[in-house]
């Protein structure tokens, strides 16, 4: 358990430097960029974190499950030719149809800006795949660094290119900079270590059995995060299409500064709960953990919550700017989804390890249409701060459901009879 603190104190550390590097930075954006200037980029990485979620096919959980390093490094060469595999089709994708797509979002300006889209989508899976490798070695130290280069890499990049005038390029350019840099740290780090073996010649043959092994991570995995993925990202793109970019920009500024607390430790519990659950699934004790957890998660979230829910619109005129205090209303709700996101984490690391993917697919399924349908109706009823309350509400009620429904999944699994 020492350990386990540690490790969290390692990832916390990193992961504090790197979120504080863009909170800080976030008064001086809000100056430097435009409402529509943040809703171009927010709908750009609403796409590319659609398919940067599942460019690995969420193969990349599987890295830390096999018994040996040899095995788990087949994992990681079958996830990454599937990253090259996505990456390129992204590419074809966006030669062929990308014009369209921008107007289809409701964002023109974006369409200048897809060219960019593979690199960025090819570094979010690569990072993805390192990060659970160092996981799997007890390497924590290696994902705070890399969190630092990449939280400093990019809001300096933001903020010379904001100086120089480039509005939503700039910005983009900032934010993909980071992202690609951090990466490398990563990657490098990992080969400098020692275990990871880049020199070995790459065997289809052994990376079609790993797809054939982790099937279920692919086939119920897959397609549950990318639910997710799009549940998040959507409300972007509807709020482009339905109120103008500027909408999506006072939205996605207040989500990345409500969020920047529950992402600095929501992040390092989720690297550290992951492979220590896996360990003790079996255990009667694992149950109790998950569930004081779950409490203190919620417990500790909800202090910000009331805060904002209160003082939400006054602190974003003072902080960020008059012009940002529609972003401090959606914050007042936003609140919601920080409570969930932290409260959640445990649920959500146990669905892999209880092998119950294909029902979290059927859940994320529901859960993004009732999102869909609260973002339309909360929009239609009360505009664009009735969206975004609608939505917060309704993912509340839903992570609720998930918590009490994996714990449910859990006991079960602890109270059935050994196999003799």
């Amino acid at each position: 358990m020492r350990r386990g603190l540690r490790d969290v104190a390692k990832l916390m550390t990193g992961t504090a430097v790197g979120q504080a590097i863009g909170f800080v930075a976030a008064p001086l954006l809000s100056r430097l960029y435009t409402p529509d200037d943040f809703g171009v980029v927010g709908v750009f990485l609403s796409v590319a974190t659609v398919i940067g979620v599942v460019a690995a096919l969420r193969l990349e959980l599987a890295v830390v499950v096999p018994k040996t390093d040899e095995d788990a490094q087949q994992v990681m060469v079958a996830a990454l030719l599937v990253i090259a595999g996505v990456v390129s089709g992204t590419a074809l994708a966006v030669l062929i149809a990308g014009e369209a797509a921008a107007r289809a979002l409701g964002a023109p300006a974006l369409a200048p800006l897809l060219g960019i889209l593979p690199f960025y989508v090819g570094s979010l899976g690569t990072f993805q795949v390192f990060n659970y490798w160092s996981t799997r070695v007890g390497k924590f130290g290696h994902l705070a660094s890399a969190q630092v280069v990449r939280g400093a890499i990019g809001a300096a990049g933001q903020i010379g290119l904001g100086a120089a005038r480039l509005g939503a390029t700039g910005m983009l350019a900032g934010q993909v900079a980071g992202q690609v840099v951090g990466t490398l740290a990563l990657l490098g780090r990992s080969a400098r270590a020692g275990r990871l073996d880049l020199r070995s010649p790459v065997s289809f043959a052994r990376a079609g059995k790993v797809l054939r092994e982790y099937a279920d991570f692919i086939v119920y995995g897959a397609p549950q995060s990318l639910l997710n993925a799009i549940g998040q990202g959507l409300p972007a793109v509807v709020l482009t299409a339905a109120f103008g970019a500027g909408a999506a920009g006072q939205y996605l500024l207040a989500r990345r500064v409500v969020t920047a607390p529950s992402n600095l430790l929501g992040q390092s519990l989720r690297q550290v709960l992951y492979p220590h659950l896996s360990r003790r699934i079996d255990r009667p004790e694992v149950l109790a953990f998950a569930v004081r957890t779950t409490l203190a998660l919620a417990a500790l979230a909800a202090v910000p919550a009331a805060l904002l829910a209160v003082f939400g619109p006054q602190a974003f005129a003072w902080a960020l700017g008059e012009q940002w205090r529609v972003g401090g209303e959606f914050a007042r709700y936003l609140g919601l989804n920080l409570m969930a996101g932290l409260m959640n984490i445990p649920a959500v690391s146990l669905v892999p390890l209880l092998r119950i993917q294909r029902w979290h697919a059927v859940y994320e399924t529901v859960y993004t249409a009732a999102r869909v349908g609260a973002l339309v109706g909360g929009g239609m009823l009360a505009g664009p701060v009735g969206a975004v309350a609608g939505m917060a509400f309704t993912g509340m009620a839903f992570n609720v459901m998930l918590i009490v429904m994996v714990i449910g999944r859990l006991k079960r699994r602890l109270d059935a009879p050994a196999p003799r």
